[in-house]
């Protein structure tokens, strides 16, 4: 009896927990607080910065910050639920004509690469003219304002429609970026992004059931008792 308790204890500290679909937590959309609730407009979004753009090398603006930003134009697209337009500037201000690539950080320490998923809506002030959306400075193969691309789209007005998006694939362990590449033909430049990830989050280390395994060990220990008392 003792060694076959014994035998049931190893097997179950030898079982890993099962894994589950899971949403990824670090993923935010354009203008939102760490619960995806709005932030304040003209404040700082923490979750987006202005780099440089990946091609050139070069910047044109002197912070990589991003705001949500004030005073919209009446024909930038409603942005949905918990998300919001973000600039370089907490107004809406013009900026020089050129590349502007804003990224995000996300975190898939623990995923199953090959279940992540990302889905979400985009538009943006002005226009891209090639790579539009990359995962970890990889063209995707998607430009935002064709939906499904691939493709180009050379009108100034994509910032009034929202262009859907998903990514599949691309994705490491550890820290991933996201970049949208805006080109603005002038005066004001902005993005509104709408996302959410998701994927198989996979747990390695040993969970057996605590409860269990408390109930074999005192089994095992009541039988010796017994066992002694003979």
């Amino acid at each position: 009896m003792t060694l076959r308790i014994i035998l049931l204890i190893c097997a179950l500290c030898s079982v890993t927990s099962p894994s589950h679909a899971s949403i990824i937590s670090s993923l935010f959309s354009t203008g939102v607080m760490n619960n995806g609730t709005p932030i304040p407009i003209s404040t700082l979004d923490s979750h987006y910065k202005i780099i440089a753009d990946y091609i050139t090398g070069t910047s044109l603006l002197a912070t990589t910050d991003a705001f949500a930003s004030d005073i919209l134009p009446d024909n930038y697209v409603t942005a949905p639920a918990n998300s919001q337009w973000i600039s370089a500037h907490p107004i809406l201000l013009p900026v020089d004509v050129g590349w502007y690539v804003f990224r995000t950080t996300f975190d898939l320490s623990g995923f199953d690469l090959s279940t992540v998923r990302i889905d979400g809506q985009t538009s943006q002030d002005n226009q891209t003219r090639g790579p539009g959306l990359l995962i970890n400075e990889i063209d995707t193969g998607y430009v935002i304002g064709i939906a499904n691309g691939p493709g180009q789209s050379l009108t100034d007005d994509n910032h009034v429609r929202l262009s859907p998006f998903s990514i599949s694939s691309g994705f490491r362990n550890g820290l991933n970026t996201l970049d949208w590449r805006v080109f603005n033909t002038g005066d004001a430049m902005a993005l509104l992004v709408k996302v959410e990830g998701t994927g198989t989050l996979v747990n390695a280390v040993p969970e057996p059931s605590s409860f269990t395994i408390l109930a074999l060990l005192s089994a095992l220990g009541v039988n010796q008792i017994r066992r002694r008392r003979k």
